[in-house]
């Protein structure tokens, strides 16, 4: 079994094109964005921290990769940055690992940067969504906003998931697929 990160790199390939557009919209160390920026032409980045945005320009510098607009903002803000017509947003929620716990993303802000989110993505394009429910408002994010993602126009939008199901704070991701 591959682990959630993997899953949901393998699970967005298929949808990333070089000539395309992406947002990570919760950068943290920058994995999912270096992830990115290997396979479009551009990737828009969001965090408001400051030390998470060093982090990534760091990694991103080593690897060589200059196609990243880092975005010091809440991804509920990503409109004001990028148009419409995007390949795939990834959010993957939670605190920046090694940082300070109590900076989290927020229930209320990640459900209305996802429907931001799925107004941004193109017809064929995807969102992924990875909850960490093994701290309290990553327990809270999940509660509320999966039921919310389940309840989606099924003509609009197809919702898959992935995760261990016999572990109650294992991360859990969605995947959002627009269809039209």
């Amino acid at each position: 079994m591959q682990n959630i990160t993997t899953f949901v790199h393998d699970a967005l390939k298929p949808y990333l094109s070089k000539d395309g557009c992406a947002i990570d919209a919760t950068l943290g160390q920058g994995h999912d964005a270096v992830f990115l920026a290997k396979h479009v032409k551009e990737v828009f980045a969001f965090d408001i921290q400051l030390d998470a945005i060093n982090q990534a320009k760091a990694r991103a510098k080593t690897m060589g990769l200059t196609n990243i607009h880092f975005i010091r903002d809440s991804h509920i803000n990503m409109a004001v940055y990028v148009a419409l017509n995007i390949d795939a947003i990834v959010f993957n929620l939670g605190y920046l690992p090694g940082g300070d716990k109590t900076v989290t993303t927020q229930t209320n802000t990640t459900k209305d940067a996802i429907l931001t989110a799925l107004k941004l993505i193109k017809p064929g394009g995807i969102v992924s969504v990875v909850f960490y429910p093994g701290h309290p408002e990553g327990k809270r994010e999940k509660t509320t906003i999966l039921p919310w993602l389940t309840s989606l126009e099924d003509p609009l939008y197809k919702v898959y998931t992935y995760q261990i199901i016999n572990q109650d704070k294992a991360p859990q991701a969605v995947l959002i697929k627009k269809r039209l």
